[in-house]
């Protein structure tokens, strides 16, 4: 084993560059890697977590590489299963049930998830799920314990690291979102379960110039590398949660790492949840010193600078291009800046339309969705006056679109509670 620390060092990059032929998507690679080395379960200042495995997704632009370079890692460590969700869903991925035998009994099936408990599962093609599948996921993705619950009930052990692949929903191109975040959202759906997810990897097609693409690739033999690869991932599967050491010193990179990435990026889109940060930032760093093969005495030592590539890494994820994280947390935090610059023109506007007992934003206030006509009602003004209400709130940022009616931002409801608290000292 001590072999595998000398010789896999440049093994991912190189990998990507002349393997697979596809310069620059050695991204997919690690995270893959990282994906395998994860430790199912290990303490985390002296508290057991309920999930230590990572859950992952690779989204971009069909026929980029996501499915090759990923497929080719699966074939080449022999271990866990790759599987496109065509035609798949809820009951293909966690279970269902099946009548067998002359007398119609029915015996619960269960899907790839739970069968690849303590293993690996990547699962392509994700967008060909719909997002109520998605969603029914949730609580198998968080707890390790998938349960069919209907004419015959059951519950399994489904602790199963898992890479999802996925084009976006819509099918436009990554750079066709004005931030490639919001193909996430179109994709998974409900904020929940987008925070299951660990990281997400961004991927547009033209990441990679196609004179790189088209360049010939240098034959090398790569065998020996996969044979050590194998043989660390069984180790890492086989670890307990006691052989996993995080250090003092790691402890304390990942609870001010994970400070500083959740006040870095937005949970408007919740990769990067403040609550749950450290955590995920624990994972990957414990990922990170497995596929070091950072080992002392048989234990799996993790240490400062294992969470220090960990948040590297992440953050590189996150602020790529294709993705856009990054540049859309600043968008974000632009706009709560500028919407408190703008406080005094949204006050003037509902103080001009409101009486003195402020019913008729304390009603917007308490309404989670709204039409323009449901302005007029409420204000009592003609319909120009309603609009402008609206324009108003719209442009500073207070409310969206949804259909054809208006939903209240964070901001919005932050500056309704605020005129109303002014008004109330006044």
């Amino acid at each position: 084993m001590k072999q595998i620390r000398d010789r896999l060092q440049k093994f991912d990059t190189d990998m990507a560059e002349n393997y697979f032929g596809i310069f620059g998507r050695h991204y997919i690679v690690t995270a893959a890697l990282l994906t395998y080395c994860s430790a199912l379960k290990f303490y985390l200042q002296d508290r057991l977590l309920p999930r230590g495995w990572m859950d992952i997704l690779i989204m971009g632009d069909t026929r980029c590489g996501k499915s090759a370079l990923v497929e080719g890692v699966v074939r080449h460590i022999r271990m866990g299963e790759f599987f496109k969700c065509e035609n798949s869903s809820f009951a293909g991925l966690v279970g269902g049930l099946q009548q067998i035998g002359s007398r119609a009994r029915w015996d619960i099936i269960w899907g790839k998830i739970p069968l690849n408990h303590g293993k690996l599962l990547v699962a392509d093609e994700m967008s060909s799920l719909s997002v109520g599948d998605i969603s029914d996921m949730s609580a198998v993705r968080s707890s390790g314990i998938a349960e069919v619950t209907k004419i015959q009930s059951g519950s399994t052990r489904s602790a199963t690291r898992i890479i999802w692949i996925s084009n976006p929903r819509s099918e436009r191109p990554m750079n066709q979102y004005t931030y490639g975040i919001h193909a996430v959202r179109e994709l998974i759906g409900r904020p929940e379960d987008i925070s299951r997810f660990d990281f997400v990897i961004g991927v547009a097609s033209e990441d990679v110039p196609v004179e790189i693409i088209n360049q010939r690739c240098k034959p090398v033999q790569y065998e020996a590398h996969w044979d050590e690869l194998r043989q660390l991932v069984r180790w890492v599967w086989q670890l307990r949660p006691n052989e996993v050491v995080i250090t003092s010193e790691a402890t304390d990179a990942i609870l001010s790492l994970a400070k500083g990435q959740s006040s870095t990026y937005s949970n408007a889109v919740p990769i990067v949840e403040p609550n749950e940060q450290r955590v995920r930032l624990a994972r990957v760093a414990v990922a990170t010193a497995a596929r070091c093969f950072s080992e002392e005495g048989g234990r799996l030592v993790v240490k400062q600078r294992h969470v220090e590539f960990a948040d590297w890494f992440m953050r590189s994820c996150f602020d790529s291009k294709a993705l856009g994280y990054g540049m859309f947390s600043a968008a974000e935090r632009q706009t709560e800046t500028e919407n408190e610059e703008c406080m005094k023109e949204v006050t003037e506007v509902l103080t001009r339309y409101t009486d003195k007992s402020d019913r008729a934003v304390r009603l917007l206030y308490a309404s989670d969705m709204f039409a323009t006509t449901d302005v007029e009602h409420i204000f009592n003004v003609p319909r120009p006056e309603a609009r402008e209400i609206i324009s108003v709130l719209l442009r500073f940022g207070c409310v969206h679109r949804k259909h054809q009616n208006y939903a209240k931002t964070k901001i919005g409801i932050s500056v309704l509670e605020r005129f109303l608290k002014g008004r109330q000292s006044v």
